[in-house]
């Protein structure tokens, strides 16, 4: 935890002069919002970040000590807004080293997101619609930064970003605190979403594996020492979320990593079609041959995460566009604003 700490403070303190250059790469940006407090964006069992990984929850209600700190983190969210205004994002993330290689970033996006998602809400409550429709714009935008970032944790991450920042935006349309101008600037936003695909996670984890295998192939050429561990540890997601662990020894070789580059080419135009259920039956029984090898029945359940995840945030986010668009032809009528209270 320490280390990380001092980790973040370096990178705040090494990025800080390369703005003039890279004023447009937003993980500058981003980067210097999490130094601002690297205690609380690395401490996951913070109180705040407790009570927020819950907020995709149905009835979850954000606390009145929860209120007061997103209140405290006015400076952090603001430099997160200035991040994602701009137009490209470039963690540095190092390919190279496969499944071992560094993501410091994750988790803090996916709190400042939320943190800036409950200050959206205390926003509308507010009727402070303007602000509102800033930060849940930010949010989109971060959302879709992270997608780009390559490997399919970050889109998987993404996905979740994007999700809960659908669902606020559908708790402003419930409050009717948003007029036409505000929906119009959210409805812009979600159209840069690609409307099958909106967090990258089929491209991300396509490519990810097949930077694995390459991973995996200069690693045999040095004894395979790394793909062993790496292989007999892994875990993978069940359909019900549970997580399976096999550690059962499986020696890697040449012929499994062709077969497994195989099955990715298969995987990849099984999701492509537009009616992808027969081709993915299809793909699930040349699993079941063993016509794609040991190695691709190890992890074949890890990999329809994503294209489970893929399907469903594209139907939120088709739903979500929808809704807009019906409430912008109905003609908005939002409430009358608060008065401000005396002084």
């Amino acid at each position: 935890m320490r280390m990380l700490t001092v980790a973040l403070s370096v990178v705040s303190a090494v990025c800080t002069p390369c703005f003039a250059e890279e004023s447009e790469n937003a993980a500058l940006w981003y980067w210097r919002a999490f130094a601002m407090n690297p205690a609380l964006m690395m401490n996951h069992d913070s109180p705040l970040n407790d009570h927020l990984r819950e907020m995709d929850s149905p009835n979850w209600k954000l606390s009145p000590e929860a209120e007061s700190s997103i209140t405290a983190l006015d400076e952090i969210i603001d430099e997160f807004v200035r991040g994602a205004e701009k137009a490209t994002c470039d963690f540095g993330v190092d390919r190279s080293q496969g499944p071992y290689a560094l993501l410091p970033h994750i988790s803090p996006m996916r709190l400042l997101t939320r943190a800036t998602l409950a200050n959206t809400q205390m926003c509308l409550k507010a009727n402070q619609p303007d602000r509102a429709t800033t930060l849940v714009v930010a949010c989109l935008r971060a959302s879709h930064h992270l997608s780009g970032d390559g490997p399919t944790v970050s889109s998987i991450v993404s996905t979740s970003m994007l999700k809960t920042t659908l669902a606020t935006i559908n708790l402003g349309q419930d409050s009717n605190t948003w007029d036409d101008s505000h929906l119009k600037a959210i409805l812009e936003e979600l159209t840069r979403f690609n409307k099958d695909d909106p967090t990258q996670l089929q491209r991300a984890t396509i490519s990810s594996q097949r930077s694995l295998i390459e991973w995996m192939r200069a690693d045999h050429a040095n004894g395979g020492h790394k793909t062993r561990e790496f292989v007999s540890s892994g875990a993978s997601l069940g359909q019900d979320g549970s997580i399976h662990q096999d550690q059962r020894s499986l020696k890697v070789t040449p012929t499994m990593l062709d077969q497994y580059a195989q099955f990715l080419d298969a995987a990849d135009k099984a999701w492509s079609v537009d009616n992808p259920g027969e081709a993915i039956a299809e793909l699930e029984q040349r699993i079941g041959d063993d016509e794609f090898g040991p190695l691709t029945h190890r992890v074949a359940e890890s990999l329809r995460r994503p294209l489970r995840e893929r399907d469903e945030v594209a139907t939120h986010l088709a739903e979500t566009r929808d809704r807009l668009n019906q409430q912008l032809q109905a003609g908005s009528t939002p409430s009358e604003p608060k008065a401000s209270p005396s002084p």
